[in-house]
């Protein structure tokens, strides 16, 4: 038997694109429920706002960020993922994780992390804080917290007053009788 009858035939253009059917994960279960309690604490304020749904929404979305980047960026975010579960270890000398820790601790303790005197142990922090902050502040609610407005990127005209946007006539008539020119 060939080679060509046991590899079957060979897509062509006419059968379609080749479909990805597959969406590429880079963290294991047990590292995504990790990251939730990560991001709780990373974004934790005292109000009794519930961003449950926020939270479901951003762990899929971070993992998706990350399994956008090369193999090194990957390992190296799980590296950082594995080290911050053992941050209650590495900052009072606790042996538990991070994930099992009441929200307000998980805060404080990050937070000591933040400060810490050794440096090496503040820079695990870093590419956490900056993959969940451009991935938190792209949920639909964030954006309208934020004062976001999408009018400009749907091409519908801006609402006059939205962030201070005003319309350049009216600017060019404001300046001109400011100065004594026509109106």
């Amino acid at each position: 038997m060939s080679d060509d009858e046991t590899r079957g035939p060979a897509p062509s253009a006419a059968d379609g694109p080749l479909s990805r059917d597959f969406e590429r994960r880079t963290f294991s279960d047990r590292e995504r429920a990790v990251i939730r309690p990560l991001a709780e604490a990373v974004f934790y304020d005292e109000s009794d706002r519930d961003l449950s749904d926020r939270f479901d929404w951003l762990v899929p979305e971070v993992d998706r960020l990350v399994s956008a980047t090369s193999w090194r960026v990957r390992l190296a975010y799980r590296i950082t993922l594995s080290l911050l579960s053992f941050a209650p270890f590495l900052v009072s000398l606790r042996f538990c994780r991070l994930s099992t820790r009441p929200v307000t601790e998980r805060a404080a303790l990050l937070a000591r992390l933040d400060h810490h005197p050794i440096g090496v142990l503040r820079l695990l922090l870093v590419p956490w804080k900056t993959a969940l902050a451009f991935v938190y502040y792209e949920h639909p609610a964030a954006l309208a917290e934020t004062g976001y407005d999408d009018t400009c990127a749907t091409g519908a005209p801006r609402r006059p007053g939205i962030l201070g946007v005003v319309p350049l006539a009216e600017v060019t008539s404001r300046r001109s009788r400011a100065h004594g020119g026509p109106t």
